[in-house]
């Protein structure tokens, strides 16, 4: 049995290693990682991601779980919660006059906490650079 990989989950894009996932690129590349399918939300909910919000007029664009784009109003976000790029959300999806939309809009995460939460574990797996140097980097000592 192979050595697990490390993936990117599809959901919030945090790195993560699975053994079950590493058969297959297009797989590990498509999965989520044990938090997200932990946390998976109501088969009428979807969660996705915060391409942008304008806060001052009200309306925003979110990254669906199938790619899709999907156009949020202000009215629909949770009361009391401000959307940044990169939040995940959970959220309904209806057809629109235009296209699909988003209703019923609630954070699950912010960018913030995913970003640190990303660095942490990013510090835990990578390996100790310290005294190794630079990949690609030799020892003047080495090459002579």
């Amino acid at each position: 049995m192979s050595q697990p990989t490390l993936s990117s989950c599809s959901v919030c894009g945090a790195p993560f290693t699975d053994a079950r996932d590493h058969r297959s690129a297009a797989r590990a590349q498509a999965a989520a990682c044990h938090v997200c399918r932990r946390h998976a939300p109501a088969a009428d909910r979807e969660r996705g991601l915060v391409l942008g919000f304008n806060r001052r007029r009200r309306f925003g664009f979110l990254r669906a779980s199938d790619g899709r784009r999907v156009f949020c109003r202000g009215a629909e976000v949770e009361p009391g919660r401000r959307l940044r790029k990169g939040d995940v959300v959970v959220f309904r999806r209806v057809a629109g006059r235009r296209g699909p939309e988003a209703q019923d809009v609630s954070m699950e995460a912010s960018s913030a906490d995913l970003k640190a939460w990303t660095a942490r574990l990013v510090a835990s797996v990578a390996p100790d650079r310290g005294s190794a140097g630079r990949r690609g980097s030799r020892n003047r000592a080495d090459s002579l």
